[in-house]
C-alpha cells in the first residue's frame, strides 16, 4: 500500500485554497460577530474589503455578490477570507503541508459548525509554479 506523504518534498504550492459555501441561521452580520474572537486570536491582521463600501441593500441583492469575502484574517502563510455565506482558507508559500493546514481549518470550522451554518459547497484549488 502506498502512503502519501504529509509535506511534498519538492514543494511547488503558490497558494491553497478551500472554500465553504453556506446557509446561515443568522444574520448577515452576525456570522463576524461568531467567529470574530477565535479568528482575530489566531490571525491578528484584519481588514474589512472594499466590499463593505458597497450598499448593504445592493451587497445583499446582487446574485454576483452572494459569496464574496468581507473580512480577511491573515498571518502569514495562512489568510481567511470570511463573508456572511462563505469561508475561504487559503495558504500561500510556504505550503504548511496538509497536516498543519488542515488543523488551522478544523479548527476553525469546530467553531462555525456552532453558530447554526449548513456547508452548501466546498471547493478546493492548489496553484503551484509547475510548468506541464
Amino acid at each position: 500500500m502506498c502512503t502519501l506523504p504529509s509535506k511534498l518534498q519538492n514543494d511547488a504550492i503558490i497558494e491553497s485554497i478551500l472554500e465553504i459555501q453556506f446557509n446561515a441561521n443568522v444574520p448577515d452580520d452576525a456570522v463576524y460577530g461568531l467567529v470574530y474572537p477565535t479568528l482575530n486570536r489566531h490571525y491578528p491582521n484584519t481588514t474589512t474589503l472594499p466590499i463593505t463600501n458597497i450598499p448593504e441593500e445592493i451587497r445583499r441583492t446582487d446574485p454576483s455578490l452572494r459569496y464574496h469575502a468581507w473580512y480577511t484574517f491573515e498571518k502569514h502563510p495562512l489568510r481567511i477570507n470570511l463573508g456572511p455565506r462563505s469561508i475561504a482558507f487559503i495558504n500561500t508559500k510556504p505550503y504548511l503541508g496538509w497536516n498543519d493546514w488542515s488543523t488551522h481549518i478544523n479548527h476553525v470550522l469546530g467553531v462555525r459548525r456552532t453558530d447554526g451554518t449548513f456547508p452548501s459547497f466546498f471547493g478546493q484549488r492548489d496553484i503551484s509554479n509547475h510548468l506541464y
